[in-house]
């Protein structure tokens, strides 16, 4: 069986280690794992001061990001050429640089966020909407054929899921804190997907350590009063060794919620 590989596309640095345990499964299962961000996460904000200053955000965060890659196992990530906070803005000319990537690295799966952005977020819901169109036009021999001049191929990717959190867990995280976060004077708020919509979910409590390695890389974006942390250890645990993913497009698992693999199936 040939090598897999596992592409995950998100809007920022630290979106990668939402998901990180499995990442760090599947790495450490001898997958390929490749990582993408769309921004450099320039506008996010400094909550560790002696970690970063305006004038040098992004640079730290996208060394964050690349130690982040590093504790979980993938490989260098790639960031495209977006403004943190306009995602949407970038849609078109992020496209290409996308589809190409697609073309180059031949991901059997590919993996972002889901529609609703886990809480609304503007760039994450962009990037839902931008990795879907490139992962359907990566496959299309009309879509950029400048590219085949350069030696890529079209190349469809088996499988794109979302990831985000099931609204069983949001209803349980409601217990210890108020699910809402600001951004730009605008109170966004968690939903969470609909239990039975969700294709799987990976229980990576063997991987949870890297997980954690893998935030505690973002220093600069280390938020003490995230709702996250205003549950008790134990639960908090619980809560991010299970990750959950829906099947956005390709080939279906058999059975349906095979709940195990991602790569479940796949010839």
């Amino acid at each position: 069986m040939s090598q897999r590989t596992l592409m995950m596309v998100g809007a920022h640095p630290d979106d990668e280690s939402i998901i990180g345990g499995t990442l760090a499964r599947y790495a450490a299962q001898g997958a390929r794992v490749i990582v993408v961000a769309a921004t450099r996460g320039e506008a996010g904000t400094i909550f560790d001061p002696t970690a970063a200053t305006p004038e040098n955000i992004a640079q730290v965060r996208e060394q964050e990001l690349r130690c982040a890659c590093q504790v979980l196992g993938a490989e260098p990530p790639y960031i495209l050429a977006c403004a943190d906070g306009a995602v949407q803005l970038c849609e078109e000319t992020a496209l290409e640089p996308l589809v190409r990537l697609v073309r180059q690295e031949h991901p059997d799966v590919v993996i972002t966020f889901g529609p609703d952005g886990i809480y609304g977020h503007p760039d994450h819901v962009a990037v839902s909407r931008l990795t879907t169109r490139a992962w359907h036009l990566a496959g299309d021999p009309t879509a950029f054929p400048a590219h085949f001049a350069e030696g890529l191929a079209p190349f469809q990717p088996a499988r794109l899921f979302y990831f985000g959190l099931s609204q069983s867990m949001v209803q349980r995280w409601r217990q210890y804190a108020e699910l809402k976060v600001e951004l730009k004077g605008q109170l966004l708020e968690f939903a969470g997907i609909p239990d039975e919509q969700i294709t799987l979910s990976l229980d990576n409590s063997p991987y949870l350590e890297q997980k954690l390695r893998a935030w505690a890389c973002h220093r600069s974006q280390a938020n003490p009063n995230a709702p996250r942390q205003q549950m008790p250890e134990e639960e908090q645990r619980r809560f991010m060794a299970i990750e959950h993913f829906v099947l956005a497009a390709g080939v279906p698992l058999d059975p349906p919620r095979q709940g195990c693999d991602l790569f479940a199936g796949l010839g």
